[in-house]
């Protein structure tokens, strides 16, 4: 597991200031399916807005997912006064297919997740 933390202050007191939680908002935004037909291994994650398909040789791994697994990475990246979170998606326990990127607007809430492959 690697996570990282982020600290955000309120510039007038000083005090913490609460981010939402990207795993929430990835259970609540963002679904996926795994599905194995003929050796194959098809990966479908999907937004309101963004779909990613991965596809796999069943033999790439000995033991898959049943969905995409998010949580074991968090990343977070502030730039031009906007934070960033990206969590990369297991499908095994050694393979990543997809990367949800999260975008917090002013009131520190996600404001949109965008999906990208893992190659």
């Amino acid at each position: 597991m690697n996570e990282q933390e982020i600290h955000v202050l309120n510039k007038e007191d000083l005090s913490e200031l609460s981010l939402e939680d990207p795993l929430q908002a990835i259970k609540d935004q963002v679904t996926s399916d795994v599905q194995h037909e003929q050796n194959q291994v098809r990966v479908i994650v999907t937004t309101d807005t963004d779909q990613v398909e991965q596809n796999y040789l069943e033999s790439d791994a000995v033991l898959w997912n049943e969905e995409v697994s998010f949580g074991s990475v968090i990343g977070y990246s502030a730039a031009d006064g906007v934070i960033t979170a990206t969590v990369p998606g297991s499908v095994s326990p050694a393979a990543f297919a997809v990367n949800a990127i999260l975008e917090y607007g002013s009131d520190l809430r996600v404001r949109s997740i965008s999906l990208e492959p893992i190659e």
